[in-house]
């Protein structure tokens, strides 16, 4: 049975996020007054908060599909197997993901039921196998397992997370997994990144809620989808960059993430100056060729002893969807992914059709 349009979600910032995800495999996500509950049976401890309140609780034999964003807005879903919580996991029970399942009917499974993939299980569902490389039917393959594993999405929730050796809390490319479907990033958030930058930056510009819809392509391959762009853009200057108190070079190094023949990565000249307001007036050209599913990476860089030292002193991340044509000024984040004050790249941004895409 089709789902209605499910979206990417994020674990919740419990102030603001209107659509939160709880998992219990992580219990020290779970609010106060649930803590504990993943050792028992609810029937056998019960919170002092009456869990009605906050919790959803749903009979999924009434239920043909999810119900929508709105209609779980300020409830918190239990994604855990329904043989330990009874009730309490309804539209999230959590199944292990069926063997083969890319082999098999794509509908295979409920739609209330959630699996969870390692970034090592995920990765090898989407590469092709080492027989179809030897043929030279390695692309092709990969594109046919991506094409299945949107088929499941479309279906069921998928969530997958940091494979076991992550052992200092590292985090993961969550673009592979999105870019086949799956709902939840299970991301540590923790560790500052560029990973995780790229991560949050498809939840900021979606109105910081926690959730953002998918591109109807991927949970309908027929769909219409938007014609490959090319993208200009003028990097004008920096303001009020952190400064070391030296000469030093500084330059903007520009990742578009997304699809793999997207990816691509291009930087201005270095310009040796006390690296506050450099100015760059250079001009960088990109080609996507799927728009929906790519990013842009901006990050400002300092290079020293010839280029042998380089550090990132400020970045940004943003959607490809959400440029606009036009002058811009992109708020800039320290290595901590916190916003810097009054700290800002001034760009030209000019999207046209590609026809070379």
């Amino acid at each position: 049975m089709q789902m209605p349009r499910i979206g990417f979600t994020r674990r919740p910032q419990w102030r603001t996020c209107h659509l939160p995800w709880m998992d219990l495999n992580f219990p020290d996500c779970c609010p106060q007054g649930l803590r504990g509950w993943h050792k028992t049976k609810f029937q056998s401890r019960r919170p002092s908060l009456d869990p009605g309140h906050f919790i959803y609780v749903g009979n999924t034999e009434e239920m043909a599909c999810l119900p929508s964003p709105n209609q779980l807005r300020g409830k918190i879903i239990i994604h855990a197997p329904r043989a330990k919580w009874g009730d309490l996991a309804n539209i999230c029970q959590a199944v292990p993901f069926p063997p083969r399942a890319l082999d098999k009917n794509p509908e295979i499974g409920k739609w209330f039921e959630a699996s969870s993939l390692s970034e090592h299980q995920l990765n090898r569902l989407l590469k092709s196998s080492t027989i179809d490389k030897l043929m030279g039917n390695g692309r092709i393959a990969e594109m046919s397992q991506k094409r299945k594993m949107r088929e499941i999405t479309a279906n069921r929730l998928i969530r997958y997370y940091p494979g076991g050796q992550r052992q200092l809390s590292g985090n993961f490319n969550p673009i592979p997994g999105m870019n086949a479907g799956c709902q939840i990033a299970a991301m540590n958030i923790q560790t500052k990144c560029s990973d995780l930058a790229i991560y949050e930056s498809r939840f900021i510009h979606a109105g910081n809620c926690g959730y953002a819809l998918k591109p109807e392509f991927l949970l309908d391959q027929t769909a219409p989808r938007i014609s490959p762009k090319r993208i200009v853009i003028k990097v004008i200057s920096g303001r009020n960059l952190p400064q070391t108190g030296k000469r030093i070079h500084t330059y903007v190094n520009i990742r578009v993430q997304g699809e793999k023949e997207d990816k691509t990565e291009k930087a201005t000249r270095k310009v040796n100056d006390d690296g506050r307001n450099p100015k760059w007036e250079e001009e960088l050209r990109f080609d996507v060729r799927v728009p929906e599913l790519g990013f842009l990476l901006f990050q400002v860089k300092r290079s020293q002893y010839f280029g042998l030292k380089r550090a990132c002193i400020a970045s940004y991340a943003v959607p490809v969807v959400n440029l606009v044509n036009g002058p811009c000024s992109i708020p800039l984040h320290d290595e901590n992914l916190v916003p810097l004050d009054k700290t800002y790249l001034l760009i030209q941004v000019t999207i046209s059709d590609s026809s070379s895409a």
